[in-house]
């Protein structure tokens, strides 16, 4: 209680100095990740140490303008920000690193740090003491005690920070639990967050069904079944391959986007303007007034609590209105240097080859970087929203989903070529898709028929033909249909097959050896627990040996009757002649 009662009585001044120490920019606490503190010649602490600046640390502050544009730029999981990371042994670890590498939650938490944008908060949580467990817990307050502004301390822009904010918050709660057994093939994640329900506002659609196969609208599952827009459950791969498949078709199969993409890269080459300078201008005084109105307010923060936080409030919109507007300078500044490029039809068409290219290989590749790219470039032609509507009967088996999207190229391969946003909205292509099997024909089920005919097992059919048994079921009842003949279920066939398994079981696959050793006139046990089976094995070897070949099974019980036979009179005659 006593120790309660003292913290309690000192901390407002606490507060109140570490507040006072901000204001300074001088280092107080634990800097984050990018940030340094020079020591002040001739100042020391209470504790007899040089008194620290906070400044920006070249070093670090490249890793962290690194991370962002992994995450903003190249649309990167933090996952994968964190391997490399760790991966490249010349990056230095961030503060409190007790695990000895970079985590996701440091990641994560580096990408929120609104510090790197040059709001530096305090007090943003309270720490409170938590007798029966003996611990301190931190808890966020209402509002931080104190934020300012400090734009010499800035080391990324407002514009990509403002950026990774969005993705997270767009990403926040819907990462998934990554499969177990590693399989993304299976899975492939490139839909997640593309498809969408239009009956609900374009609802999202979630993985669900065995092991994570399909996808569902969480509130079509809720109404009854005959009142659903959307009834059936979007195969993941299946889905994947086919609007993969039909986007690299669209990719490749006109002949006259090359041409086209290069007509637009000149139109806006030659519609490309330099920034007006009489802007710059009025930006930059812009700035100066609003440093001016901040140093104002701060000089006359008034007497009363209301007043003061009033104050804050004030300076607080002057800082974020002078940070876009610095955001601004930047980037009219950036596009002074900035001339758009005209790509020669050459590299127009090897483009093209390679964004064909990478949509037709994502389908079947676990390469989470691919994948990744691959779902960027999806995201940016469809405008990230792939709608899909139930087709067919709302019945187990009877409906399909399709999907539609609104495809952009044109304006993808000039941004892509030119690195310049296309001014001029072209009409987009009109895609759909069914997402159902491809209708089987009659090809694969004369294929299918004949090597049913060979006694082959469906297994085997269905590892031949590069298909799913259920494939294979569907291709021979279609043939049986076809050929006017009964079609007989697997398992009543199977008992009619001589080979009923795809790979040839022990006991066929030891015949010979055991009939060897059977010559050597050795006793089954014997011959048992030199292969190290079980005698019975050792039987069914025997019989499959002589059935396979039309000879009669031999009687076992005669041939240990033989054996022991010719075992006595081995020893018979061995003892006349000893004797």
């Amino acid at each position: 209680m006593m120790d309660q009662f003292v913290v309690q009585m000192y901390i407002s001044n606490i507060h109140a100095s570490h507040e006072g120490l901000l204001s300074k920019q001088l280092v107080f606490g634990t800097l984050s990740f990018g940030y340094a503190g020079i020591p002040i010649p001739g100042e020391f602490t209470n504790q007899q140490k040089p008194r620290r600046r906070i400044a920006i640390d070249e070093q670090t502050a490249e890793i962290v303008q690194r991370i962002f544009h992994w995450y903003v730029d190249d649309q990167l999981s933090i996952s994968e920000i964190v391997c490399r990371l760790n991966a490249d042994a010349e990056i230095p670890l961030p503060p409190r690193a007790s695990s000895g590498m970079w985590t996701y939650l440091a990641v994560r938490n580096l990408l929120k740090n609104s510090r790197y944008c040059g709001v530096w908060r305090y007090g943003v949580t309270e720490s409170i003491y938590i007798t029966d467990g003996d611990y301190v817990r931190q808890t966020l307050r209402a509002e931080p005690l104190s934020e300012v502004f400090l734009g010499e301390l800035r080391i990324v822009s407002d514009t990509i920070w403002l950026a990774a904010q969005a993705r997270l918050r767009d990403r926040a709660g819907k990462g998934g639990r990554p499969p177990k057994d590693g399989d993304h093939v299976s899975r492939p994640m490139l839909l997640n967050q593309l498809v969408v329900c239009p009956e609900h506002e374009d609802q999202q659609l979630y993985v669900s069904g065995s092991n994570g196969h399909s996808m569902h609208c969480p509130i079509c599952v809720r109404l009854p079944a005959n009142e659903r827009p959307i009834y059936s459950k979007l195969n993941r791969v299946l889905a994947t391959k086919l609007i993969c498949k039909t986007l690299a078709e669209l990719v490749n199969a006109d002949a006259d986007l090359p041409l086209e993409v290069l007509r637009v890269c000149e139109r806006e080459a030659q519609a490309f303007h330099q920034p007006d300078p009489k802007r710059l201008a009025q930006l930059q005084l812009h700035v100066k007034q609003l440093s001016r109105s901040i140093d104002f307010t701060r000089n006359s923060v008034g007497e009363t609590p209301e007043d003061q936080a009033e104050a804050r409030r004030v300076v607080l919109a002057y800082q974020h209105e002078r940070a876009q507007a610095v955001a601004e300078i930047e980037n009219v500044a950036a596009a002074k240097e900035c001339t758009p490029r005209t790509p020669t039809e050459a590299e127009v068409q090897q483009m093209i080859v390679d964004l064909g290219q990478i949509l037709s290989a994502v389908a079947d590749t676990d390469d989470m970087a691919e994948v990744i790219r691959a779902k960027e470039v999806v995201r940016l032609l469809t405008g990230g929203k792939i709608r899909v509507y139930q087709m067919g009967e709302r019945k187990a088996k009877r409906g399909w989903l399709q999907a539609k999207c609104e495809l952009s190229l044109v304006p993808y391969l000039v941004q892509l070529a030119t690195g310049q946003t296309f001014t001029e909205m072209a009409e987009p292509i009109q895609v759909v898709v069914d997402i159902r099997p491809p209708a089987i024909d009659d090809a694969e089920i004369d294929i299918a028929w004949d090597l049913y005919k060979q006694g082959r097992l469906g297994k085997e059919i269905a590892l031949e033909m590069g298909c799913c048994k259920a494939k294979v079921t569907r291709l021979l009842k279609d043939g049986a249909a076809k050929f006017g003949e009964p079609y007989v279920d697997g398992r009543k066939r199977r008992a009619t097959l001589q080979h009923k398994q795809v790979e040839p079981p022990l006991y066929e696959r030891i015949a010979a050896e055991v009939m060897v050793l059977i010559n050597k006139n050795l006793l089954l046990e014997d011959i048992a627990a030199q292969l190290g089976v079980d005698v019975n094995t050792i039987t069914r070897a025997i019989r499959f040996w002589h059935e396979s070949r039309g000879l009669p099974v031999p009687d076992g019980r005669t041939r240990y009757a033989t054996l022991a036979k010719q075992s006595r009179n081995s020893d018979e005659n061995g003892e006349q002649m000893s004797a």
